[in-house]
């Protein structure tokens, strides 16, 4: 395992690459043995990130409450978004509600901006301008947190968190 440095200048190792590999084999060969449902699969995989990321979480400068990515346009596989259905259940009616109503929302806004460009890249763009909060994001926090894609948990920022705060031009590494 390697060291590098993090954004407050402190020598942190990094995650081990043999580690990720070994790790990875072994979820191959739970699915290919048909061991677990198409659910735990995506459990797997996220624990296998969460795992994978968690000895470098000192290199990143997410911290609990920052939701700079938060306004980042998202997307979810099928497969996740039936994952984070089963984690809605979770949620009070009322947030529910919320979530429904501003989901709407979002994709009302999401079509508008797709009939004015031509790239994806520019939607993205656009989406980030309009600053557009995850549906799923309540008072700076992530109501879905656990079961939030692996879109979402692979957005690891290392340089200074104030650059992630530059409305339409996020820093990320």
């Amino acid at each position: 395992m390697g060291t590098i440095n993090n954004y407050k200048g402190e020598i942190v190792e990094e995650p081990s690459e043999l580690e990720f590999n070994r790790a990875l084999q072994l979820l191959k060969q739970k699915v290919s043995g048909k061991e677990i449902s198409t659910s735990n699969v995506l459990q797997d995989i996220y624990r296998l990130w969460d795992d994978w990321t968690a000895p470098a979480i000192s290199v990143f400068s997410c911290q609990n409450g920052c939701s700079a990515c938060c306004y980042l346009f998202t997307q979810v596989t099928k497969l996740e978004a039936e994952y984070i259905k089963g984690g809605l259940a979770g949620l009070s009616k009322e947030r529910k509600k919320a979530i429904r109503s501003w989901s709407h929302k979002t994709l009302a806004l999401i079509e508008k901006i797709s009939a004015s460009v031509k790239r994806h890249s520019d939607l993205e763009d656009k989406y980030l301008r309009k600053q557009v909060p995850c549906i799923f994001l309540k008072s700076s926090k992530c109501t879905i947190y656990d079961f939030r894609p692996l879109n979402c948990r692979a957005h690891l920022v290392l340089n200074n968190p104030h650059a992630c705060r530059t409305i339409g031009q996020p820093r990320f590494l």
